[in-house]
């Protein structure tokens, strides 16, 4: 049955929890204006500093278990209160599993009717959904060649190593000098495509993140 991931445990097979509802609000952008007498309106500087930087989100999920006591259902609600209240916790739900939220989670409530008990589990988490799976890439590069890396949500640094000296232009932007081992530049939103000249191989890594 699908679930919930919270670091290794699953909702399901681990607790058998059945996942009832899933809230996953977006992040508030961080609006920064100021108000000059002389003007009329307001200055926005949000975005002045590059992108526009977000709040934390809050994920709830509901669950329901069959449990027939009362007895039973508050020692299994203490159980779960012990391994996650109050921790920082990676959140991967199954019907979005190559994206991951972290945050620290809290357990709200416990509610009982008949014999369904329903427990309640909110994190509040870092703006930026971040993937699972790191993207990577071994390129042989002979001078002049040029590759598109694409990037999902939000522009992200990557790595690029080299085991020669070689200089790469992002986009038809600046020359960046490469050195032999790691270095570090900025990928976009979208495709970016990467010319290289000089000789070598190449491994390009980075990790995507998302509203």
């Amino acid at each position: 049955m699908k679930g919930v991931f919270f670091d290794t445990w699953h909702s399901w097979n681990d607790f058998f929890l059945v996942l009832a509802s899933v809230e996953l609000g977006l992040p508030k952008p961080k609006i920064n204006t100021v108000d000059v007498p002389a003007i009329d309106g307001e200055i926005d500087f949000s975005d002045v500093f590059g992108e526009l930087k977000y709040k934390n989100r809050t994920l709830k999920l509901k669950f329901n278990t069959a449990i027939l006591d009362t007895e039973s259902a508050i020692q299994f609600y203490s159980e779960i209160a012990q391994k996650f209240h109050g921790k920082i916790i990676d959140i991967v739900m199954d019907d979005d599993a190559y994206w991951k939220y972290r945050g620290r989670i809290e357990i709200e409530t416990l509610k009982t009717k008949d014999v369904i008990k329903s427990i309640v589990i909110t994190g509040e988490c870092d703006p930026y959904k971040v993937a699972r799976i790191t993207k990577k890439f071994n390129q042989t590069i002979v001078s002049g060649a040029s590759f598109i890396y694409h990037v999902v949500g939000r522009s992200i640094p990557a790595t690029i190593t080299v085991d020669a000296s070689m200089t790469c232009s992002i986009n038809g932007g600046t020359s960046i000098s490469l050195s032999v081992g790691s270095n570090t530049v900025q990928l976009e939103e979208g495709h970016n495509t990467i010319a290289y000249t000089g000789t070598g191989t190449i491994n390009v890594e980075y990790l995507e993140k998302s509203l």
